[in-house]
């Protein structure tokens, strides 16, 4: 009996020790009784199942529809893909629209939402929001709060989106009324400077202006006082109107608006400064039959178009003199810009509101301008003002100088509101009075009437140099200025491949007429590089076509094409030793398990011994 229980004790005593042996404090603190001496409470598990990425709006599937006007897609995509990389579920398919006309994109936005519809997200001008609202959903609170959109954008966003408390519209540029001068004119008339208030603008035209024997205008000394051959014509009187302080069409009949018609019309019929003999404004500053005109970066551009070279000097608008503003000049200035809205009829209107959020952060608004720059000649200036200090641009530095100043109106031209825009430009023709274009603008209204029936302008959509949109206006032959530029052309493009990461070095011949390089990679992205020489990191193993086209506004640019085989180079490493506070915590905890086995080794030889 004795050696049976010395067996079972000595059997007991290596189980026990083996068992101490092979756990830790935190392990025996889960065992009933012996865990409250032991270990105390068992610790909750706070590692999450899964980590959410930051900023996610959602974690089902999305697929929004973007119509853009004037942008490229190529501009577009690269924004796309970076946004797809911080929300993979979400997949935007960008659009660039080519109507004939910017009333043809209006009638089709509204038509196609109204009908239940249309994309998810597109560009609206900043003057249909007072009648287009309906079709709009406003920007959450979740994605931006009012004191937010203050802070980025100008105070002209606000107020051209802004509808019964709720905002409509996101910014990604900014542009508004310049004056547009030749300086050589200037300069051969005797003119330092450009006019800076209306009286002297006008003294500046007459001077400027040159005749035949006959009579006939041969050098115009600016672009004003009709309307059917004026670009911008009702945005002269839109801005002439608001430095008097006559709202439209509020105060339309208030003798101050008489006042302004008046004098603009008496630059052509009495002063006999313009004619509407002559072409379009953009035409005859081209073709050097004009001294002055006004317009917006659209304007630079269709004058760009010609590839005339012409001294262009560009400034702000004139004023009117005041008592109050600076320099004892009012300080009133027109905005014409784009925006971005969102569908109403969008079921996921949130995630197109974040991704237009995402689109005017400092970083997205500078690739997109930056661009942008690589498809125009003249582009305007960003939407988030906050990056338009730092412009040192002669063509931008007007354009914001005041923006934060700025009005807008419904007779805003270039944006497909024929309806407003003739109800003003008719009282120029002749053909109604004030009194009678007030009334017509507020029946428009009252019938959310989108504006898009009347004259027809002549504002051509120039899109880019890799787009098939409506070509610029038809410019008269000339010989004097005429800059005749070679396109690029992409002779060899060579790879240098490490692992997945590829240098690429092309070969340009007129690479002074590039203005930055279209790359197609062949795994499903583009982009657009401003050097012949950049890098570009495949994210898996294969073989690829890679695509180069120079941009280039001259017709003609040729690309080339290799292909690469990119291969992941793994190099084994260890792992590295990284010594946590769990490490510590299991040391300690097999120090004290070891000390009690001990303790309970000298206890069983102990029995042992007395047996």
């Amino acid at each position: 009996m004795k050696k049976q229980n010395l067996i079972i004790k000595i059997f007991l005593l290596i189980f026990i020790t083996t068992l101490f042996s092979a756990c830790t404090i935190t392990d025996l603190s889960s065992w009933p009784v012996v865990g409250k001496y032991l270990g105390g409470e068992t610790k909750e598990n706070t590692t999450p199942d899964k980590e959410k990425p930051t900023g996610n709006i959602t974690s089902e599937p999305v697929t929004l529809s973007y119509w853009g006007l004037y942008v490229p897609k190529e501009v577009m995509e690269p924004l796309i893909n970076k946004y797809k990389k911080l929300h993979p579920n979400i997949t935007i398919n960008y659009e660039e629209q080519k109507p004939s006309t910017v009333a043809e994109y209006k009638e089709k936005v509204a038509t196609r939402i109204t009908s239940g519809s249309g994309p998810d997200i597109f560009r609206a001008h900043n003057t249909w929001f007072g009648y287009l609202n309906n079709i709009m959903a406003s920007i959450p609170a979740e994605i931006m709060q009012e004191t937010d959109y203050i802070q980025r954008f100008y105070n002209i966003a606000l107020q051209s989106s802004k509808i019964g408390g709720q905002i409509y519209g996101i910014p990604l540029e900014y542009d508004q009324l310049i004056l547009i001068y030749n300086k050589d004119f200037f300069s051969e008339a005797g003119i330092v400077n450009p006019p800076q208030t209306w009286e002297e603008f006008r003294i500046n035209a007459i001077k400027l202006t040159k005749r035949d024997t006959t009579g006939a205008i041969t050098q115009a000394g600016a672009g004003i006082g009709v309307v059917d051959n004026i670009h911008f014509a009702t945005d002269i009187l839109g801005y002439m109107f608001s430095q008097s302080d006559v709202t439209v069409p509020n105060f339309l009949d208030d003798p101050a608006a008489l006042s302004v018609i008046n004098y603009y019309k008496g630059l052509a019929d009495s002063d006999n400064v313009w004619s509407l003999n002559l072409p379009e404004t953009p035409t005859a500053f081209a073709n050097g039959k004009v001294a002055m005109i006004f317009g917006t970066t659209e304007t630079l551009r269709d004058i760009s178009a010609t590839q005339k070279t012409i001294n262009i000097g560009v400034t702000s608008a004139p004023q009117v003199p005041s008592l109050e503003g600076s320099n004892n000049l009012t300080d009133t200035y027109w905005a014409n810009f784009w925006m971005e809205s969102v569908s109403k009829n969008s079921t996921n209107s949130v995630v197109a509101w974040d991704f237009l959020k995402f689109l005017s952060e400092e970083e997205q608004q500078k690739e997109y301008r930056n661009s942008l720059k690589l498809f125009e000649t003249s582009v305007p200036a960003y939407g988030n003002k906050l990056l338009n200090t730092g412009i040192s641009e002669e063509f931008i530095i007007p354009i914001i100088k005041g923006a934060d100043k700025s009005t807008s109106g419904l007779i805003a031209g270039c944006a497909g509101n024929l309806s407003y825009r003739d109800s003003v430009a008719d009282v120029v023709r002749g053909i109604k009075t004030l009194t009678e274009a007030k009334s017509t603008i507020e029946n428009l209204l009252a019938s959310s009437n989108i504006g898009t029936s009347g004259t027809p302008e002549n504002c051509p959509l120039i899109l880019s140099s890799n787009s098939t949109g409506n070509t610029p206006p038809p410019i008269t032959p000339s010989t004097d200025n005429v800059d005749l530029k070679t396109a690029p052309a992409c002779v060899l493009i060579s790879p240098i491949v490490k692992g997945l990461e590829v240098t690429f070095t092309a070969t340009i011949n007129n690479i002074s007429n590039a203005q930055g390089y279209a790359v197609v990679y062949g795994d499903g992205t583009t982009a657009i590089v401003n050097s012949p020489v950049f890098s570009y990191t495949y994210l898996t193993n294969g073989t690829y076509p890679v695509t180069l086209t120079p941009v280039s506004s001259i017709e003609g640019a040729k690309e080339c094409v290799t292909s690469v085989n990119v291969t992941k180079t793994t190099i084994a490493t260890p792992p590295p030793v990284v010594v946590t506070g769990d490490d510590i915590e299991t040391g300690t905890s097999s120090i004290i398990v070891y000390i009690l086995s001990f303790g309970l080794l000298l206890i069983g030889f102990a029995l042992v011994k007395r047996d």
